[in-house]
């Protein structure tokens, strides 16, 4: 069907970008068959879900079903049936047994797609971007004759966090700015490859000098680590600070690359700021519910609950430490969307302890005051990542796209959903009715600027999935009272019975 049919009566109010129609990732094909391709360790047999699969043992071991997912760090499982056992060794050699060696053999790397055929004989691979992970669990079943592995991976993360840091960078008489200090932090066993970026309009991830906000150059001071896992330090020493971005400066997210085992990513918040439109911008396209032979979505399931959400807004807070504090301190009304109309007695109360790099970085009038701003900053930033305190939230289910843009980085992309009311038997000019659907779209559902939060790939059985779990926000949260549900320029309705 024709993208302009597709785009016929109210679908065209709502579309961002292009518009994502049936098909597997926009081919068109008579046979589309899922598949994956898993190579253990230092190994080049590879196993996979076909009839030639695992030439070490010829034939001997397939995948069974595999599934990769991300919101801040990717994590995948993979089950493999093997009717010899001759993979448990290559299985057992990748499996990761130190924390701080790093060998060779011990990653797993893994591709997945489909293959499209043609009745003419053509036929040729849609495929993912390259992943690779860390075998951090195996779990063997021997049932029915066979033996099954399911492998659990994910990334350095994983095993950060057993890991403890007490290391000082920098000294009172020497400070070294914060990009120094991480980079000396992450160069430790096992070394991580640190990034700091934003995303552009067109989505793409871009590497960023950070302008720090109220600051003319990095923070600098002597940097401690108190014994605490790797991100829980970088995470404590970036809390003071936040990124200088037009009237209302931005917050922290801090993400693990989905491709790589070892690449850190310290991210510029990527929402847009209180009153500004959505644009269209960082979207992934537009797809539509309901939409029959224009649309390759399964199924998608919002869900509302916009008194939760309020648990984890912000709502200001208190100090503790010695210095300098302004017991009047209220958030830039600018910069506080709800403006206040929920009352003062909701939200996370955000507690500030004031820092020595703080005090070091601002001076003691002003720490106080720079320290709560920057948490208020990176607690909004959270919600991109924040599985809980959405207002609505949903999971958009789709026929299996493994396009570069579902393997990257995914919070702070939108897309828009056009949802297409049900088919009914309406009263009509003859006797028999009319099929219809009335309204065509959704206008409670319908938005352009869902925002995305997290991806995951799963197929199993002859069937290959994506789904995005996407979120909107909504007046009086996260948006200030006069904007519709999604933001302004997003098409959503105007809420009744708000604050």
């Amino acid at each position: 069907m024709s993208e302009y049919n597709c785009l016929a009566g109210c679908v065209s109010n709502y579309l961002c970008g292009k518009l994502n129609s049936g098909g597997v990732a926009g081919e068109q094909a008579d046979s589309f068959a899922p598949w994956v391709s898993v190579t253990l360790g230092e190994g080049a047999d590879k196993i996979t879900v076909g009839n030639e699969s695992y030439t070490g043992d010829p034939n001997t071991a397939c995948v069974k079903s595999f599934e990769v997912g991300w919101i801040d760090s990717p994590s995948a499982s993979i089950e493999i049936i093997d009717e010899a056992g001759g993979s448990l060794g290559a299985v057992m050699d990748s499996l990761r047994k130190c924390v701080k060696f790093q060998g060779p053999g011990s990653t797993i790397n893994f591709q997945f797609g489909w293959v499209i055929t043609t009745c003419e004989g053509f036929s040729k691979p849609i495929s993912s971007l390259k992943f690779t992970s860390i075998a951090e669990q195996l779990e063997v079943i021997y049932s029915e004759g066979k033996i099954r592995y399911k492998i659990t991976t994910a990334g350095v993360n994983a095993i950060d966090e057993n890991m403890r840091k007490d290391k000082i960078q920098g000294e009172d008489d020497k400070p070294i700015d914060i990009e120094k200090a991480i980079a000396a932090l992450c160069a430790e066993d096992p070394p991580i490859k640190v990034r700091y970026a934003e995303i552009q309009p067109d989505g793409e991830l871009k590497d960023i000098k950070f302008k720090w906000a109220r600051l003319k150059d990095p923070p600098k001071a002597s940097w401690q680590s108190d014994n605490q896992n790797r991100m829980s330090v970088i995470s404590k020493w970036l809390t003071p600070f936040r990124i200088q971005d037009g009237q209302c400066d931005k917050g922290i997210i801090i993400l693990w690359a989905p491709t790589s085992h070892d690449e850190l990513i310290i991210l510029k918040d990527p929402s847009i700021g209180p009153g500004e439109p959505a644009k269209c911008n960082n979207t992934v396209g537009t797809y539509i519910v309901n939409g029959g032979k224009c649309s390759p979505v399964i199924s998608f399931n919002p869900t509302v609950n916009i008194i939760n959400a309020l648990q984890t807004s912000s709502a200001g807070g208190g100090t503790s430490g010695a210095t300098k504090t302004d017991s009047n301190f209220a958030e830039d009304k600018k910069c506080k969307p709800s403006d206040g109309k929920q009352g003062d007695d909701v939200g996370t109360q955000l507690t500030s302890t004031i820092s020595q790099q703080a005090h070091d970085s601002y001076g003691t009038d002003v720490a106080y005051e720079e320290s709560l701003r920057s948490e208020i900053a990176h607690h909004k930033a959270s919600k991109a990542t924040s599985i809980t305190g959405k207002e609505v939230t949903a999971d958009l289910t789709f026929l299996g796209d493994p396009s570069p843009i579902y393997c990257q980085i995914i919070p702070g992309r939108t897309v828009s959903i056009v949802v297409i009311n049900p088919f009914h038997i309406k009263e009509g000019k003859n006797s028999c009715g009319e099929w219809l659907a009335k309204p065509g779209c959704n206008n409670i559902f319908s938005n352009k600027n869902y925002m995305i939060s997290g991806v995951n790939h799963s197929i199993s059985a002859g069937s290959y999935t994506t789904t995005l779990k996407v979120y909107l926000a909504a007046p009086n949260v996260t948006l200030s009272p006069d904007e519709p549900l999604g933001g302004s320029g997003s098409g959503g309705p105007q809420l009744k019975n708000g604050c």
